[in-house]
């Protein structure tokens, strides 16, 4: 039973792993998208998509999260089956290291993101305007003409 139960809790892992890896990726390209400066629908469309999606694997992952904490709660006397279980326990302390050396990278990335997208200061806000309009001045025609 022992067994059988580390056996599972690794899978877990091992798709928490998959699925933070892919979270990891989506916030990597919203902060892509967020560099490339471009805020038209069509992007901010993208992002929000991305966002669902991102949400949609979190909600996967809490779930699973679930599913471990009652599987591992339910383990019994688990310093003697350890003991006899070395490798599969090793295994699992090694899946545990790679969950949360994933973790901390999408912490880290996410924080970077909400820094960007974070509301800024109005003196922020005039320079950000100051620079869009310089980028933008000879691409905006004046009315009347058809160019």
């Amino acid at each position: 039973m022992f067994e059988a139960q580390i056996k599972i809790l690794i899978s877990i892992l091992e798709e928490k792993a998959e699925l933070l890896k892919v979270v990891l990726n989506i916030t990597e390209n919203q902060q892509a998208l967020m560099d490339f400066g471009d805020y038209s629908k069509e992007i901010r469309d993208l992002f929000t998509g991305l966002t669902l999606e991102k949400q949609e694997n979190i909600n996967i992952i809490l779930e699973n999260d679930e599913i471990f904490n009652s599987t591992f709660e339910k383990l019994e006397d688990f310093e003697n089956n350890a003991k006899n279980n070395r490798d599969l326990v090793k295994l699992l302390q090694g899946k545990v290291k790679a969950v949360t050396d994933l973790d901390m990278k999408l912490r880290l990335a996410e924080e970077n993101l909400k820094t960007f997208v974070r509301p800024q200061p109005k003196s922020y806000n005039k320079v950000l305007a100051k620079q869009l309009s310089e980028k933008y001045k000879n691409q905006i025609k004046p009315p009347g003409t058809d160019q």
